[in-house]
């Protein structure tokens, strides 16, 4: 009693949509912990839903949900449209997609927010003759945020010098990226309230039981804010390698390197340049 109809009406469009976009999100997810393929995990019909739903709204964009939607129906439609072409995902190719599918607001505001949570991953070169015509669409707040996104992974492209920290060790002692000069490292920002992070920890044991005695660190940096949590993890599934803790997204080795989502991996050679910014899981 006593809310506007427009109100209301705002608060069931946003509630629609977060559970639009979980029904597109939630095959992928389940196929990756069951190990099975998407087919096997969705009925005949599943997605008919969309034929009925509103895609395109500009008046929406203010909806976070409304954007998670989008997002995922861009990741929907980039599986459809590759099916059968090509066995390797390119992150690239999905900004692309969204070039198709929208125009205008819905556009740019679609590419910014796969832009946010996966321009680690995109291989620059492929979205910049795109650029100027995506932050021409751009709020000004949105074109800074992301520009500056953009600047960070320029700066970790291969073969640039692999951006240096220092953080805690489980003893206490100051541990720095730099101290492993001279060999391989495979860094790994986790935590421990991130269930795909755990569940690649088997993985990981057999990955670094393969490269024993040789010149490789696993380094793992946990961005854990309680370091009870962190300790108790480690202690928990008897995970060995070089441990150290940033507490949190906002702390400086996380945003040197752009992390924004986790797992998050990097391979760093021996000379200190980055050899692979957006490297294979341990089950890869």
């Amino acid at each position: 009693d006593g809310l506007s109809e427009a109100f209301i009406s705002s608060w069931q469009m946003d509630k629609k949509y977060r559970l639009y976009a979980t029904f597109l999100y939630y095959p992928g997810l389940k196929a990756y912990y069951d190990k099975k393929d998407k087919s096997e995990v969705v009925h005949d019909g599943y997605y008919d839903f969309l034929s009925t739903t509103e895609i395109i709204n500009e008046e929406y964009l203010s909806s976070s949900n409304y954007l998670f939607f989008l997002d995922q129906y861009t990741s929907f439609k980039y599986e459809q449209l590759t099916e059968g072409v090509s066995s390797s995902y390119d992150p690239a190719n999905q900004f692309l997609i969204a070039r198709m599918l929208f125009n205008g607001k819905i556009q740019s505001a679609v590419q910014a927010s796969y832009l946010r949570n996966r321009l680690n991953r995109v291989e620059l070169a492929k979205i910049d003759p795109y650029w100027e015509e995506f932050l021409s669409n751009c709020d000004e707040d949105v074109k800074t945020y992301i520009t500056n996104k953009y600047n960070k992974c320029l700066a970790l492209q291969n073969g640039n010098m692999a951006p240096d920290f220092t953080l805690k060790n489980l003893e206490g002692e100051n541990v720095s990226l730099s101290d492993f000069k001279g060999k391989v490292v495979y860094l790994d920002f986790w935590a421990s309230w991130c269930g795909p992070c755990l569940q690649q920890i088997p993985s990981a044991k057999e990955l670094k039981h393969k490269f024993e005695g040789k010149d490789v660190v696993f380094l793992y940096v946990s961005i854990d804010e309680k370091e009870e949590s962190w300790r108790k993890m480690i202690d928990e599934k008897e995970l060995k390698g070089v441990h150290l803790l940033a507490k949190g997204f906002k702390h400086d080795a996380p945003q040197s390197y752009n992390v924004s989502g986790i797992p998050s991996y990097f391979i760093i050679g021996k000379n200190g340049e980055l050899i692979n910014n957006n490297a294979p899981r341990p089950s890869s």
